[in-house]
């Protein structure tokens, strides 16, 4: 699955470059062509994220529920109305997102898909891509903005461009339980 990703980064950058784009858009220009081609392949954005030991991956969507319920305090039935899962892929399914500008919604929306995947599905490490692309199905991706709003005390993260990868610190544990609390109490 890897070497279909590197194939597919390549066949990307060679498109980018030769689509001869404004430097300030290549990077979106890049990201939409990486989709596409991904997408084309039918290769999942879970093929970069790395699995952490904690947390047993789970075996159906009960077990993903529950995880998050012990784990989060919250009821099950309002984890229901934040997140869904689909193909052991994590959405946002709040029609308001917390947040009094777009860059708290931005890092709320990270910290709730950064939260559902390490705690529900136990993987550590997230691509920025993976936290992108659930910006976009928000309407809350900027690509100038959008990086640079994950350096908080929120995000732990490491390698740089594509490789980017994201994880919660404990603040960002402590903030997500937080904010996991505040919706459920406006359901």
């Amino acid at each position: 699955m890897e070497e279909e990703i590197k194939k597919i980064i390549k066949e990307a950058e060679r498109i980018t470059l030769e689509a001869n784009v404004d430097p300030s858009l290549r990077h979106a220009v890049f990201s939409e062509v990486f989709n596409s081609l991904r997408n084309s392949a039918g290769v999942g954005l879970n093929s970069g994220l790395i699995k952490s030991n904690n947390n047993p991956q789970p075996s159906s969507p009960e077990n993903f529920w529950s995880l998050l319920a012990e784990a989060s305090g919250t009821e099950t039935l309002k984890l229901k109305d934040t997140f869904a899962i689909k193909d052991k892929q994590v959405f946002l399914v709040l029609r308001i997102l917390p947040g009094g500008s777009k860059v708290d919604q931005r890092r709320n929306l990270s910290i709730l898909i950064l939260y559902a995947y390490s705690v529900g599905l136990g993987f550590e490490w997230l691509p920025a891509t993976l936290l992108a692309e659930a910006a976009k199905n928000s309407k809350l991706y900027s690509s100038s903005h959008f990086a640079k709003n994950l350096k908080h005390e929120w995000f732990r993260s490491r390698g740089a461009g594509k490789g980017l990868m994201y994880k919660l610190s404990g603040p960002g544990l402590n903030r997500v339980k937080d904010l996991l609390k505040e919706i459920g109490e406006q359901t």
